[in-house]
């Protein structure tokens, strides 16, 4: 029996409050998108966002995440009931970006199209498929 969510990720981040509103991690997310769709066999990654967290919302509709929908009074952060807003990106959106797009991404998204992982880049075990996701 095979994992029904093996070629899902769960994608998140986090950046020090003294380097927010510097472009950080909407650049590092555009880089690990591609460096996640170059190196692994995802078809898709997946993020949530607490429902008042706008800015990393921006990040991720910058780094070319859609919005799927929300989970009402889903999740609780320092004795908060909050929403959480659920975004995806598929891989065939990060192939249809522009080659200027995937430059600024950097390096890992030339091999886009390579499907398997270079030599010494070992397997990922279902388990442990899931990127950090802090909120």
């Amino acid at each position: 029996m095979q994992d029904l969510n093996r070629l899902t990720a769960e994608f998140g981040y986090w950046i020090s409050e003294a380097y927010w509103g510097r472009g950080f991690a909407t650049e590092a997310a555009c880089a690990a998108t591609a460096y996640a769709f170059a190196q692994f066999d995802f078809e898709r990654l997946q993020a949530s966002v607490l429902e008042w967290n706008e800015p990393s919302r921006r990040v991720l509709e910058k780094a070319g995440f859609t919005l799927e929908g929300r989970l009402r009074k889903n999740c609780v952060k320092e004795g908060r009931v909050a929403d959480s807003w659920i975004y995806g990106l598929l891989r065939h959106e990060v192939m249809a970006r522009s080659p200027a797009q995937l430059e600024k991404a950097g390096p890992a998204s030339s091999s886009l199209g390579s499907h398997s992982p270079p030599a010494q880049t070992r397997a990922v075990e279902p388990a442990s498929r899931k990127l950090r996701s802090d909120r």
